[in-house]
């Protein structure tokens, strides 16, 4: 009966909603349980996102570094390009400048061969020349020899002539002191003068000192350039027009006085100078008359035909022409 009465009055629970309860308990565990579950994989999504996330962070600033580094690099190429440009741009320029002095070298050397060619006819033609004036200079020699030896002869003979003189002279001398004696011995009167009291002649030493200071010496080296009225360095350019002189040693010409043989009393080479001048005019002649024969063989007389190489220049034959002349005075000096 205590049993009883201490259960109460309540009444029992209906079995339905115990069961309800436990379902709801059951859905309400697996319903956490699930939600757990999705709260783990959740976290674990986070974490694998963070880490990719920290990846892809320094992926980033790798790629960052990479893409200035890379814009630097393309930068430098850029410059580099730009430099290459330049170059390729001035080896044009020097390729161009090259191929010109190229041409202008190959247009000098042309230049070049043609004047070797001429100089080579022209040294043909001299030593011709020269040939013919060493025969020339030879049949000279003999002629010069033949001419030495007479100069020889005359020289010698005019000594003899002087030596003569001397001898004359002296003996007049003695004449006129035996007729001044004589003189003396008639009129006593008369006082003759003895030769030592003729004055004496001055000699550098007897001269008084000058002061040196009132002589001026102006020589006319000195005062300009010779024929010009210029001074000795003239102050305009070197290619400057100056006119033509008034005198000049090529204008001047022996005069007679020089040509003309020495009045003693001699003939001083005889005919041989006549023979020398004619054996040079026969020379020339024969000169002329084979350049004509030659002239008139290869038709060189017709100007169309001529060869502008062959032509003489006028001054070469003036220079040729006055060697000539030289010539002729040097022997006629002899």
């Amino acid at each position: 009966m205590s049993f009883d009465s201490m259960r109460g009055n309540h009444g029992r629970c209906p079995p339905f909603i115990v069961g309800g309860l436990l379902v709801l308990c059951f859905i309400l565990t697996f319903n956490w349980w699930s939600l757990s579950s999705q709260n783990y994989d959740l976290i674990k999504q986070i974490e694998e996102l963070g880490e990719q996330l920290k990846i892809s962070s320094e992926e980033q600033d790798l790629c960052v570094h990479q893409r200035l580094s890379i814009e630097g690099r393309i930068k430098n190429m850029d410059e580099e390009m730009t430099q290459l440009r330049v170059r390729l741009e001035q080896q044009r320029t020097d390729n161009d400048e090259t191929k010109r002095q190229l041409t202008d070298k190959e247009s000098e050397i042309k230049n070049t061969n043609k004047e070797r060619d001429g100089i080579q006819e022209s040294l043909v033609a001299c030593n011709t020349e020269l040939e013919s004036l060493k025969k020339l200079d030879i049949s000279k020699d003999g002629t010069i020899a033949s001419l030495r030896l007479e100069k020889d002869r005359f020289v010698s003979q005019l000594e003899e002539r002087r030596q003569e003189s001397l001898k004359l002279r002296a003996e007049l001398e003695t004449v006129q002191e035996d007729l001044t004696h004589m003189k003396s011995g008639v009129s006593p009167n008369i006082i003759v003068v003895p030769k030592s009291s003729t004055v004496p002649p001055l000699h550098p030493w007897d001269l008084k000192m000058v002061d040196i200071a009132a002589v001026k010496v102006n020589p006319e080296a000195v005062r300009g350039m010779l024929y010009h009225n210029m001074p000795i360095l003239p102050r305009d350019p070197p290619d400057a027009f100056r006119p033509k002189p008034r005198f000049s040693v090529t204008y001047l010409t022996p005069a007679p006085e020089i040509l003309a043989k020495p009045e003693i009393g001699l003939s001083v080479g005889g005919d041989h100078e006549k023979a020398i001048a004619q054996d040079l005019n026969k020379a020339e002649n024969e000169e002329n008359n084979a350049a004509e024969k030659v002239d008139d063989e290869f038709g060189l007389d017709d100007p169309a035909q001529q060869d502008p190489r062959m032509e003489v220049p006028n001054e070469q034959l003036n220079n040729d022409e006055a060697a000539r002349k030289d010539d002729a005075k040097e022997v006629n000096s002899v």
